[in-house]
């Protein structure tokens, strides 16, 4: 559903009490904040105040289950070139580089010829603190999630250009006939937004994956023989590469990379560290999590990108409309985190999710957090967080 104008605004300032990972101690200072925020109002304080996300809390470690998850879920796109595929690049790229940087796909084909390695552990215990409701992962220090920047930046995938769609073939080996005409576009420079349609697809799997992590959990000791096998499509690839990039505990030792490479060549068949346990470093990482872990490279966004990274919208993907919700992960751009608002979503068409999702903004002036900034969240969002008795 369309935003009105008054609402469209992007951002807020106002002066707060607010406190840092760094230093607990409450400081009045000007902060900034995504929108929508909690509302002054009495009236709605209560009812919003015990809106919590939904939070998973299991009693055993994800690893036991984990043999048995690798049996149902399977990973259909993952980071392996097909036979020939980079020798065909190699090919194609002194005659059709320039063609592919215009359309904004560049990044994304050669970053299609590396081979990123899958931690099926870390993938699950992460999944398992998915919440469906606001497309995050709720853990007891806050909210997290991947965000259309990470798809921008890992994946090389733009948030700009027309509305991408096509019908995946049934044989990953092969393609659809349907993908021959996004080519004849590429070949006349038209440029896909395609980051939305990969993110709505990862949320949409990460759900599912969810749904079936709980299944498996529910079930305990019993016989899983009826349990049906999960045929996941997104590129969940780029899941991995996001938990590494945020997780220091979970990273495995990364390839160094000169400048103007695509980022995701870091990771190109690096060794996996071995965690019985990739839950525990998840649940305890407040002080360890990385944040902002692009603000110290030479990314410099456009601004209507940066726009679409920050703003509540829909993502239109492949048979799905997912919400994007930034606001309630606002540190993850710098911004200061306030209590969140929890609004039901409107499963809108596809077409009217693409007009909400390429509205223009009506802000007179942006803000752009500096990029050593260290964001921190207000005293009544932290106090939110114990109501739920979960903030540490």
């Amino acid at each position: 559903m369309l935003a009105s104008s008054e609402e469209e605004t992007l951002m807020e300032e106002k002066e707060a009490q607010m406190v840092s990972i760094s230093d607990t101690k409450p400081s009045l200072r000007i902060a900034h904040f995504l929108k929508p925020l909690f509302p002054s109002s009495k009236n709605t304080q209560t009812q919003i105040l015990f809106t919590h996300p939904s939070i998973s809390h299991p009693s055993k470690p994800i690893f036991p289950i984990v043999k048995t998850l690798s049996s149902k879920v399977f990973f259909h796109v993952w980071k392996h070139p097909l036979k020939y595929w980079n020798s065909w690049v190699e090919k194609l790229r002194p005659s059709f580089e320039s063609t592919w940087k215009k359309c904004s796909v560049f990044e994304a084909i050669m970053g299609s010829t590396l081979e990123i390695p899958k931690c099926k552990a870390s993938i699950f215990a992460l999944a398992e603190k998915w919440c469906s409701e606001t497309n995050t992962f709720v853990l007891p220090w806050g909210e997290i999630t991947i965000t259309l920047e990470d798809i921008m930046v890992l994946g090389g995938f733009s948030v700009t250009g027309d509305c991408f769609g096509y019908l995946p073939a049934e044989d990953c080996s092969t393609m659809n006939k349907s993908v021959f005409q996004i080519a004849v576009n590429l070949a006349r420079d038209t440029k896909f937004g395609l980051a939305p349609a990969i993110l709505a697809s990862i949320y949409r799997d990460l759900r599912l994956l969810k749904e079936k992590i709980t299944t498996l959990r529910d079930l305990g000791d019993q016989n899983d023989v009826n349990v049906l096998k999960l045929a996941l499509w997104a590129p969940l690839y780029l899941l991995q590469v996001w938990i590494w990039e945020r997780f220091p505990a979970l990273s495995p030792r990364i390839n160094h990379i000169s400048n103007g490479l695509c980022r995701i060549k870091k990771w190109h068949k690096t060794k996996i560290l071995r965690n019985d346990d990739e839950g525990l470093p998840i649940n305890f990482a407040s002080h360890d999590f990385r944040w902002r872990p692009y603000s110290n490279t030479s990314f410099n966004h456009d601004l209507e990108s940066y726009c679409r990274f920050i703003r509540v919208c829909d993502l239109v993907g492949l048979y799905c409309i997912e919400q994007y919700l930034p606001h309630r992960v606002a540190r993850q751009f710098g911004f200061d985190q306030d209590i969140l608002i929890a609004f039901r979503h409107v499963r809108d068409t596809p077409k009217i999710g693409w007009m909400n999702y390429i509205r223009p903004v009506s802000d007179t002036k942006l803000y752009r957090p500096p990029r050593q900034f260290e964001p921190g969240v207000t005293i009544d969002y932290m106090k939110w967080w114990e109501k739920k008795g979960v903030w540490q």
